[in-house]
């Protein structure tokens, strides 16, 4: 018994499902060179030092501490980014200006001015 012709895309080669896994790579597009330089890796952009002080005020006010869900919301309304927040608390913490611990009474993280 006859097999069925396969249909194959134009230019005659038949489609396989592991095509992707090896197949052609595109053309990349070329860059011109720099003199000689060599690319360096990109740092993250750090936060600017004003959201960093802004962040660890709003924590020191907080006798108790400040939860994560109350910063976060205390942040839009200053119209900082939540990147930028995130970067400057993990710099405080780092830093050792503010300690991050659990609440089970709010159930979320509460962040600390350090003593």
């Amino acid at each position: 018994m006859p097999r069925k012709k396969k249909n194959t895309p134009e230019g005659g080669k038949a489609v396989d499902i592991t095509a992707f896994l090896g197949g052609p790579q595109p053309p990349q597009e070329k860059t011109r060179d720099r003199g000689g330089e060599t690319p360096t890796q990109v740092e993250a952009p750090r936060p600017a030092g004003d959201v960093v002080d802004l962040v660890y005020r709003r924590i020191k006010e907080s006798p108790g501490g400040i939860g994560k869900s109350e910063l976060y919301r205390w942040a839009k309304a200053k119209g900082v980014k939540p990147a930028d927040l995130y970067r400057a608390i993990l710099q405080l913490v780092s830093q050792g200006r503010i300690k991050r611990r659990f609440d089970p009474e709010k159930e979320e993280y509460v962040y600390v001015a350090a003593a």
